[in-house]
């Protein structure tokens, strides 16, 4: 096999299974139960979805409305979904501002981020800014 070479990339040589590092697992993820496995944060498309999905909710609901170019945004996003993925009572939804500018403005949001935490449609409290201490807080709440 001849070597590919070029200056952004490494020389690729020898068989695809060199690369894959001896601690890998290729163990299928149909053989996990499906009750292992938890969406994390699901982002919202439109709003009837919104409506659907938050306002129309029974149970406990936490809403990320963000913004793509915001870097608090970016910041707290890994801290929400690993949340979401410890916190199976709870549904965690994120919004695009500028996807969804109307759902925002109904909401009332003008900082990003802004978490919103609802029960049965009903919000509970929000938190605005990347604040995991006051998420966590208001997560415990919902729960209660």
């Amino acid at each position: 096999m001849q070597a590919f070479k070029s200056p952004a990339f490494k020389t690729i040589t020898g068989s695809f299974n060199r690369s894959i590092p001896r601690n890998f697992s290729t163990t299928p993820i149909s053989r996990f139960a499906p009750s292992s496995l938890k969406m994390a944060v699901i982002q919202i498309k439109t709003p009837e979805e919104y409506a659907e999905k938050v306002t129309n909710a029974p149970g406990p609901v936490v809403v990320d409305f963000f913004a793509e170019w915001c870097g608090p945004c970016k910041a707290i996003s890994p801290a929400v979904e690993k949340l979401s993925e410890a916190t199976t009572a709870v549904a965690f939804y994120k919004v695009d501002v500028d996807q969804l500018s109307s759902v925002a403005a109904e909401n009332g949001v003008s900082a990003m981020p802004t978490f919103h935490f609802r029960k049965g449609g009903e919000l509970v409290t929000q938190v605005k800014g990347a604040n995991p201490p006051a998420i966590n807080a208001a997560v415990q709440k919902l729960l209660e």
